[in-house]
């Protein structure tokens, strides 16, 4: 069904929810616990070296939300626009070191 509207249909349900849940709310509520843990009562209970590694574990958590979203896009475009960039993924097992010459792994 590769390249079928019923793909297209489904790829852009699964991007535009992706966007709702990881991009959007994921991101007000990264914005929450920072609110939460520097500028509340509730978050300075708990000590600074925990607090930053917690917000910093959530930024690298939403960074790659952002990546994998690229990474969805860019598949999506693969299956639609002819020529694009992307090659096929070899599963023969070799590994192709020269142009010319191939050697088993």
């Amino acid at each position: 069904m590769t390249g079928s509207t019923l793909q297209l249909v489904n790829g852009v349900f699964l991007l535009s929810t992706y966007v709702g849940a990881r991009l959007i709310w994921g991101t007000y509520n990264s914005y929450q616990l920072l609110q939460l843990l520097f500028f509340s009562d509730a978050g300075l209970d708990a000590p600074k070296n925990v607090r930053v590694l917690y917000l910093g574990l959530n930024l690298l958590m939403n960074s790659l939300n952002f990546f994998w979203f690229r990474a969805m896009v860019a598949a999506l475009r693969k299956r639609f626009v002819k020529g694009g960039k992307a090659e096929p993924i070899d599963t023969s097992g070799k590994l192709n070191w020269d142009n010319d010459k191939k050697k088993t792994v």
